[in-house]
């Protein structure tokens, strides 16, 4: 380390590349003593931490006849209840969000027998 740090000292710089290069072991040294004084933990749960939103577990329906043809319905009209949220005056939008509406209910009843 001492003798690291006597050649710093020593060095003369007399270009742009050797005052850049003088600075990097200046660095090195730097964190050369930090690793020493402080030694860095890894932290393994930390790095498989998940950004954004976090990932849902699909539910198991708890009844037997809630099929897919349901869950792909209740996708839609929860879609379009979003749409027509954002918008409701959409007389369009309205009139697909209740027909939808309608139709997954129809669906429902009709699984449930």
């Amino acid at each position: 380390m001492k003798n690291r740090i006597e050649e710093i000292t020593n060095t003369h710089c007399s270009t742009k590349n050797d005052v850049l290069e003088l600075n990097s072991e200046i660095v090195k040294l730097y964190r050369d003593t930090a690793d020493l004084s402080m030694p860095r933990k890894i932290s393994t749960t930390r790095n498989n931490v998940r950004r954004g939103r976090p990932k849902c577990r699909r539910m198991m329906p708890k009844n037997p006849w809630f099929d897919s043809e349901c869950i792909i319905a209740k996708r839609t009209l929860n879609s379009l209840a979003k749409k027509y949220g954002k918008s409701p005056y959409s007389l369009e939008l309205r009139d697909e969000y209740y027909s939808s509406r309608r139709k997954y209910k129809q669906l429902i009843k009709n699984k449930r027998d």
